[in-house]
């Protein structure tokens, strides 16, 4: 069992790694959609590290009531401010909205699902046990009644108040630039 758990934590960290290179490598490119895409990639560690910094800041006793409340907030405010920096044009932009906001919805749940089945001590020597508590938690956090659907929403709302605000800003530059040279 312990080779097994040994595997398991390598296996954990090497996924950790990939997917720290890729947002990575997508955070530092160039095309918007592609550093969109990164953010969106990071938005929901990041929020669980901000909650580690301030356990860490404060201690785990007395950590405000509200904060995990608002923390659950942040990726959704971060994948919807990348949507609207992103933007939509060209197209094919629209599927890095649906890849950010899939991710949006995947990622928690399969946090949530390795979590809770590597939290559990009792099942840790049945693993038959283990892998089907982990489908069955993963189920139930992709499910409608697995709190995920705010969250998308959230983002879905911000990157589109987002983008009203870039479109109104970009007509009232010309406007404010032809009536300073009028005005000359």
């Amino acid at each position: 069992m312990a080779g097994l758990y040994f595997a398991g934590l390598l296996a954990g960290v090497i996924a950790s790694l990939a997917a720290s290179l890729v947002a990575l490598l997508l955070l530092a490119s160039k095309p918007r959609g592609l550093t969109a895409l990164g953010g969106g990639l990071v938005a929901v560690p990041f929020a669980s590290w901000e909650m580690e910094w301030v356990v860490g800041l404060v201690g785990h006793t007395n950590v405000p009531v509200a904060v995990p409340s608002v923390a659950r907030w942040i990726p959704a405010i971060l994948v919807g401010c990348a949507l609207a920096w992103c933007g939509l044009r060209p197209a094919r932009r629209a599927a890095v909205w649906l890849v950010n906001l899939a991710l949006l919805w995947v990622v928690p749940a399969l946090f949530i699902s390795v979590n809770y089945v590597l939290g559990t001590r009792v099942l840790a020597g049945d693993l038959q046990e283990m892998l089907l508590m982990s489908r069955q938690i993963l189920a139930a956090s992709l499910g409608p009644d697995g709190g995920a659907l705010p969250t998308v929403f959230l983002a879905f709302a911000v990157a589109l108040a987002g983008l009203g605000i870039r479109y109104v800003a970009a007509r009232r530059r010309p406007g404010q630039h032809s009536l300073t040279l009028s005005s000359r």
